[in-house]
């Protein structure tokens, strides 16, 4: 970095604390420019990267999404899930056979066994490393355990959830610091939705932009109807008038703003290649990822080094019908997954973008209980989540599959509690969230202000990707 730039820094770091302004507004100002100042510098980057997140929306069991082959542990198993456990002889063993996919799992297996895909086991939201006895004591635990809406907002942000603050998540947090990396045409932000607005993306500066899987339309209000076009024209004239009002002229200013921005997309999307790999077109979670893949193949097209993408798929949370609800959607996210990793291996055959330079990540507010209710699984705490891309240190299981006991080291419950088989993750959604980071391109320094529980926890990377 130059002198002259340390030199600028320092200036607004001096004027930032002694400029005398006293309310706190102006403090607030000051704060936003001292961290500003201090803030990592990307504007250097000169490659290319992509994270794409895949939200199962509603708690993932994924205990019968991956399960333990060996004899005693599978019997374990059985007898906990009862009518839920999945015949050993269906499931996918992979390679060296110590755990198998559900079965309707074989791309993301194929996946696993190619060196493509890991598997983090033991995951969740966490504050700090948690026994048994600190969970018992409430040292720290996160509030709200097992509730939908406040997992995920801790899950995104890392933070508490607080009707009287709004966190930025922390996808959002990694695209307002790296966004200076990029040069996007129309001021097009480095995040993009295909499931609506979402705490992960939303970032203190940048806003996510929504696309739709089916395709980018004009931003318009009028057809092209004979009978729309002078309607069409007074709308043109209005929003070229001015406002002395604030609110009303920062609300023209978004709507030119996003008009623009959408028909430069649109454009730019157009005038893209063709993707010919096959999907299935009745897969939700298949077509958003489909255009994922569009964006990201016109991305030199729209100034971008750097880009968040989120989608989703619900229904998660299946406390009834769960042997043929999870297998259908399993089946869905297994589909999504391989037909996305064919699609970047397209794009890299036609020297568009490497397969190294995107990962993908499963993301659910918590995993499900070992036990039954009956005809399905509560609320639970651990999960597990894959990462799939070229450059994940695939083939390999990240932690340890948890014992498969009821009222062992690692369930949360007791008399107060129930149900049973609540387990206590072992890592954190902060290691998780640093590790696909620094892959990105964060700084050390950047990580710990972006998650805040990660000073906590002394594995700070957990190695899934290189």
């Amino acid at each position: 970095m130059s002198n002259h730039i340390n030199r600028q820094r320092r200036k607004i770091i001096k004027l930032a604390m002694f400029g005398g302004a006293s309310t706190l507004l102006a403090t607030q100002n000051k704060l936003n420019l001292i961290r500003a100042a201090l803030a990592s510098d990307y504007s250097a980057i000169d490659d290319y990267k992509s994270l794409v997140c895949i939200f199962q929306r509603g708690g993932n069991d994924a205990f019968n999404m991956l399960v333990p082959l060996k004899g005693s542990e599978y019997s374990n198993y059985q007898k906990i899930r009862q009518n839920l456990a999945i015949p050993r002889n269906s499931l996918l063993p992979v390679s060296g056979e110590q755990f198998g996919f559900h079965p309707s799992m074989p791309l993301s297996r194929a996946l696993y066994n190619q060196g493509q895909l890991a598997v983090i086991a033991n995951t969740g939201v966490l504050f700090r490393p948690t026994t048994l006895d600190s969970f018992r004591n409430n040292n720290l635990i996160p509030p709200d355990l097992f509730s939908h809406s406040h997992q995920m907002d801790i899950w995104q942000t890392g933070y508490p959830s607080d009707p009287s603050i709004i966190r930025p998540g922390w996808g959002g947090v990694i695209a307002d610091k790296i966004n200076q990396a990029n040069s996007a045409k129309a001021g097009l932000p480095p995040t993009f939705t295909l499931s609506g607005t979402n705490l992960w993306q939303s970032g203190e500066i940048t806003r996510q932009l929504g696309v739709s899987a089916s395709g980018v339309n004009n931003f318009e209000f009028f057809s092209n109807d004979p009978w729309e076009r002078s309607r069409t024209r007074a709308f043109e004239r209005i929003m070229q008038m001015g406002s002395n009002h604030p609110l009303q002229a920062q609300m023209q200013q978004t709507l030119n703003d996003t008009r623009m921005r959408i028909s430069e997309l649109k454009k730019t999307l157009d005038q893209g290649a063709e993707l010919t790999t096959p999907i299935d077109k009745k897969n939700p979670l298949a077509r958003q990822l489909r255009m994922v893949a569009k964006l990201i193949s016109v991305r030199e097209q729209l100034g971008m080094k750097r880009q968040l993408f989120f989608v989703s798929a619900g229904s998660w949370d299946t406390h009834g019908d769960q042997v043929q609800d999870h297998a259908d959607l399993l089946a869905m996210l297994d589909k999504g997954i391989g037909s996305f990793q064919n699609t970047m291996q397209e794009l890299d055959s036609k020297g568009i973008v490497s397969t190294n330079s995107v990962s993908t990540f499963t993301a659910s507010e918590f995993g499900r209980t070992l036990i039954t209710n009956g005809n399905g699984t509560d609320h639970g705490w651990a999960s597990y989540y894959m990462v799939s891309g070229g450059a994940v240190r695939g083939g390999r299981l990240y932690g340890q599959l948890p014992p498969m006991e009821i009222g062992g080291s690692n369930d949360a419950a007791d008399e107060y509690e129930m149900p049973a088989g609540r387990l206590i993750p072992d890592f954190s959604v902060d290691q998780y969230g640093a590790t696909l980071a620094r892959w990105f391109g964060v700084s050390e320094t950047d990580l710990l202000s972006i998650f805040p529980n990660l000073a906590n926890f002394t594995q700070k990377d957990l190695g899934f990707i290189s």
